[in-house]
Formats: C-alpha cells, sequence, structure tokens
C-alpha cells in the first residue's frame, strides 16, 4: 500500500507538472489570437459587414473564455503542487474590496444591477495576499453579477465577529437548490442554476477561492434559498502573520 501511495504521489506531481507547462505555454498564442482580433476590429472598423463583426466577437470571446480557462488551469497546478506562495502583509481590506468593485462595474451595469458596499466600524487590518485575495473578491463579485437578474443589487458587506474579519457578497438572484450546495466548491462542478444572461464559467473558480481563503487561515461558506438569492462568505483572521510567504501545501492533504 505503501508503494502504491509513493507511485500515485509521483504520477500526480508529473500530472502537476504537464498540466502546469501546457496551460502556460498556451497562454501566449490565445493571448496573441485576442490581440490579433482587436487589431482587426481597428483597423477595418466600419469596413466589417455585421455578420464579420458578429464573427470577430465571438473570436475574441471563445479566445477570452480559454485564456480564463488556462489561467485557472495554471492556478490549480501550482496549488497542488505546493509552488503558489502567499506575500502575506498587513493592511485594510477596505481598498483592495473597493478595486474588486470597480473591476466588476461595468459588467454590473450592463445587466443595470447596482453593487451596494458597506464596511462596518472599527475593522482592523488583516494579513492578506493582496494579488490572489483580489482572484477570490473578483470571483465571488462577477458570480453574483453572473447568477442574477437584472436591475437587482448585490451587496458586499464587511463586519468583525470575534477573532476575525468576515467579508460577505450578497445576491438577489436564483438561489441554489439545497441538493446541489455541496457541489459547489469541488473542481469541474456546477450546479443545476444556469447564469442569467449565458454568461460562462470554468468551474474552477470557486474551487480555487476556497484554496486561497485556507492558505490565509480562514474558512468560506455560503448560505441560498431559492428564488431568493446566495451569499457567499469568508472569513480571515485578525492577527500577524509571522512569515510572508506561506506555500499552498494544505491541497496535498
Amino acid at each position: 500500500l505503501e508503494i502504491k501511495n509513493a507511485e500515485l504521489a509521483k504520477l500526480n506531481q508529473e500530472k502537476n507538472y504537464f498540466l502546469g507547462v501546457a496551460s502556460h505555454d498556451l497562454r501566449n498564442p490565445i493571448g496573441n489570437i485576442i490581440s490579433l482580433v482587436h487589431i482587426l476590429e481597428d483597423e477595418l472598423g466600419d469596413t466589417l459587414s455585421f455578420e464579420m463583426k458578429e464573427m470577430l466577437q465571438m473570436m475574441h470571446d471563445s479566445g477570452r473564455d480559454m485564456l480564463e480557462l488556462l489561467n485557472n488551469l495554471l492556478d490549480v497546478s501550482k496549488i497542488e503542487s505546493g509552488k503558489m506562495n502567499l506575500n502575506l502583509k498587513n493592511d485594510s481590506i477596505a481598498g483592495i474590496i473597493q478595486k474588486s468593485i470597480n473591476d466588476n462595474i461595468r459588467t454590473a451595469n450592463a445587466k443595470s444591477i447596482v453593487l451596494d458596499y458597506n464596511i462596518g466600524d472599527n475593522i482592523p487590518q488583516v494579513a492578506f495576499d493582496k494579488i490572489h485575495l483580489q482572484q477570490v473578491l473578483n470571483n465571488l463579485i462577477s458570480n453574483a453579477i453572473k447568477f442574477s437578474f437584472g436591475n437587482t443589487h448585490v451587496e458586499i458587506n464587511v463586519i468583525r465577529k470575534e477573532s476575525d474579519v468576515v467579508i460577505s457578497v450578497k445576491d438577489q438572484g436564483q438561489g441554489i437548490p439545497s441538493n446541489d450546495i455541496h457541489r459547489v466548491f469541488l473542481p469541474f462542478e456546477r450546479t443545476s442554476v444556469a447564469s442569467t444572461n449565458g454568461e460562462k464559467s470554468t468551474g474552477l473558480g470557486l474551487t480555487i477561492a476556497k484554496r486561497i481563503v485556507e492558505a490565509h487561515g480562514g474558512n468560506i461558506w455560503l448560505s441560498s434559498e431559492v428564488g431568493t438569492g446566495t451569499t457567499f462568505f469568508f472569513s480571515l483572521p485578525i492577527n500577524e502573520y509571522k512569515r510572508e510567504l506561506i506555500p499552498l501545501e494544505f491541497i496535498k492533504r
């Protein structure tokens, strides 16, 4: 049994290596395709027929979706191999949340969704990796927009609860059936709830978000009611880390 476990561990490492290499090497050509589409749109402009503009838009959207998938696969590969590090520094959570709101405001406006932001009094600084926590926030906010109907609200709230800072993202969307909730954080799993405007998902965003939050020493969870909406919560501990670089090796457990 020990020999088999060692063989499986070695095969898993090799899988992560090849997955990482493939994802990394494919990003550049996909990025080039997206750039070329932009150049064609700028250079040809009004000379394009409606059908040609639609085809270029389809090429752009497909390339963007592929790039997002490759980025997520690369993240998963780094996490599983323990090669993704967190650069933890004590800072205010308010600025990074505001940036995530700004990053998603255009998508929200396109669906007439209002992003409401409320932060409690006396919220202390917490230790977090700015780049990776931004990834978590963008995923939760974009998902709330993606699965909400137009002319609704998404609420982002920050409170202190005992020794944690708790951030929540609440939508007025469709809600998730109780028998689907256990699948939410599993890789490549999708619930029976469809996005309201045909938006696509790689099925990896919440899995990666969970790993990142747990690496910060926090937790992530949700509550949902069909027909009312879903609220995602995640916590960050209020304490100072003595070292700034923490490898994400927890996924190996």
